[in-house]
């Protein structure tokens, strides 16, 4: 039984933890750097790596506000 459940709860965290980074790939934050945009925006802890925005906001991981960033 221990079993089980063991590996129930290591099938959820694989498929929750490969299901959080399916906002980048359906295209819900820029990463494409060619994008013409005046201001772009990361998150200060990088919780997304290197993604960055062309809008600003909170982060969608940590929920900290997304900061300015000078480089394209």
């Amino acid at each position: 039984m221990k079993s089980i459940l063991l590996l129930f709860l290591s099938v959820s965290l694989v498929l929750l933890t490969a299901c959080s980074g399916s906002a980048e790939s359906s295209g819900s934050s820029v990463t494409d750097k060619s994008e013409t945009a005046t201001s772009w925006y990361q998150c200060p802890m990088k919780c997304e790596g290197d993604s960055i925005h062309a809008h600003d906001g909170n982060c969608s991981v940590c929920g900290m506000k997304l900061e300015k960033v000078n480089e394209k």
